[in-house]
């Protein structure tokens, strides 16, 4: 593969990736108000809240690319997608 096109497709992957991030970020802007409202949230809380769901996006990250080169990309890709399914049903269970 050309060096050009390489670097090219790293960058777009690093861009995406940050764009994702910035989309987290807006949704859960976007959900604080009902939340606060829902738990009569502190500002404290409030803090707690919306740094904890970005430090686990951080902490997620930062383990992933250990764990798949641990266990081998594709039985840890696996593994996530049981796991987040098992977190959807659950979700969907929990709503009925």
């Amino acid at each position: 593969m050309n060096k050009k096109i390489y670097l090219l497709l790293i960058c777009l992957i690093s861009t995406l990736g940050g764009f994702l991030f910035g989309y987290d970020t807006a949704v859960i802007s976007g959900t604080l108000s009902f939340v606060r409202e829902q738990f009569l949230m502190p500002s404290l809380l409030e803090g707690w809240f919306v740094g904890s769901a970005l430090l686990g996006c951080v902490f997620g990250v930062s383990t992933a690319g250990i764990l798949a080169d641990l266990f081998g990309r594709k039985k840890y890709s696996f593994f996530h997608l049981f796991y987040w399914r098992c977190q959807q049903s659950a979700a969907w269970f929990r709503a009925r």
